[in-house]
């Protein structure tokens, strides 16, 4: 497995994972038809429009060469967080690479990241049904807040959770 920043040749990867792992890990949480609609033409032209804000948080992981995973991170966007407060915006991997070590690595280099733009603390929120995810986290030293707040996903209120993490023991 080898981490790296993204390039912008990555786009169509990072659109297809980001298809392929919410279809998988939300089947059951986020509505059938929105997973069922979503297009790799119009998610990698989305990624390719976005590229150039996110190019420098951006990570990705690479199997033989591909890309199997990314993840993306930055300043926390919750306005009442302190200026020390990161976010992990998020993670995903194609789901023939779950479980893999691929989604620990990445944690690894966001933390490293992180740290020296000089963060000392990490959140995120996690889809309260997504159980595989919480677990995750939970073994990457995330702590759940039992802060909550709702999403709208295609007219339906999904609950998500804020998980929490120091950075200063990494």
């Amino acid at each position: 497995m080898k981490i790296r920043l993204v390039r912008h040749t990555d786009m169509a990867d990072i659109a297809k994972i980001h298809i392929e792992s919410w279809q998988q890990a939300y089947r059951g949480i986020v509505p059938d038809e929105f997973l069922d609609a979503m297009d790799l033409r119009s998610r990698t032209e989305l990624w390719e429009k976005r590229f150039a804000a996110v190019q420098d948080s951006l990570f990705v992981a690479e199997v033989a060469s591909e890309v199997r995973a990314w993840a993306l991170c930055g300043k926390s966007r919750v306005a009442s967080d302190d200026t020390y407060m990161s976010e992990l915006y998020a993670i995903y991997a194609d789901p023939q690479f779950w479980g893999q070590g691929l989604g620990r690595g990445l944690i690894e280099a966001v933390h490293a990241h992180v740290i020296e733009h000089a963060y000392t603390r990490i959140m995120l929120w996690v889809l309260t049904d997504n159980q595989r995810a919480r677990r995750f986290y939970e073994s990457c030293g995330y702590v759940n807040t039992e802060i909550r707040q709702n999403i709208e996903i295609s007219g339906v209120q999904i609950e998500e959770l804020r998980y929490e993490r120091s950075l200063q023991t990494v």
